[in-house]
């Protein structure tokens, strides 16, 4: 189940993510922490305040069960065990709301809503204090989870075009990211080594006033000599 078209030139671009190998994840927590590890390879902030790959690796059950990964696998996961009893997608989501309603409610589901954007939505509900998580990242962890779920093959070449996907996902984050920080030095110096407007004008006023004060003493001194 393919949820994007790649374009041809980002063949050969999952080199960047082909350490983290989910097609030889073997259980849904793994899965989780691998899309853990993934978004924090996006995430530069996070890594600048010292946040790595190995400590999600010690993240007790507890702390798993709270990050979006988690949330993105127990939806995947709902939706393929009632789909495979032959419940309509309508259905599956209304059954998965009401369980999920404790976690944040959502408004009434659309005619053509789809997994991804179901997953999308619960994100939004569950998660508002991410304002950070980049829709790229979500779509790059929805479209390895469901991959994963499918089960139609664990051999790297079938993972391609996912590992494509996810490659340039964290690029484009990183870059937008490296971006952003270098626009804002940018106006940060420009704002210190250029004097503001109200600083001319104040500087403009004294000088006006050192000259007024110069001219009426010089005037008094020489009636005074007269």
């Amino acid at each position: 189940m393919h949820l994007y078209t790649l374009p041809d030139n980002e063949a050969g671009k999952s080199m960047a993510v082909r350490d983290l190998d989910v097609s030889q994840v073997t259980g849904k927590e793994e899965l989780v922490r691998m899309l853990a590890k993934l978004r924090l390879r996006s995430d530069l902030e996070a890594g600048l305040k010292g946040m790595t790959e190995d400590m999600v690796d010690d993240f007790p059950p507890e702390k798993l069960a709270a990050l979006p990964e988690s949330a993105i696998v127990h939806i995947t996961d709902a939706f393929h065990i009632l789909k495979k009893k032959g419940v309509p997608d309508q259905e599956i989501f209304r059954r998965i709301d009401m369980q999920r309603s404790l976690f944040g409610a959502v408004a009434a589901l659309p005619a053509d809503i789809s997994l991804p954007k179901y997953i999308k939505r619960r994100l939004k509900a569950e998660f508002p204090q991410l304002t950070s998580l980049e829709e790229k990242i979500v779509d790059m962890e929805i479209l390895y989870t469901v991959k994963w779920f499918s089960r139609t093959s664990t051999s790297r070449d079938n993972w391609q075009d996912v590992d494509d996907f996810a490659a340039r996902a964290i690029a484009t984050t990183r870059g937008k990211y490296l971006d952003t920080q270098a626009v804002t030095r940018a106006e940060v110096e420009e704002a210190t080594t250029r004097p503001s407007g109200g600083k001319w004008k104040w500087l403009g006023m004294g000088l006006v006033f050192i000259a007024i004060a110069a001219a009426a003493a010089y005037w008094f001194f020489f009636m005074r000599g007269q």
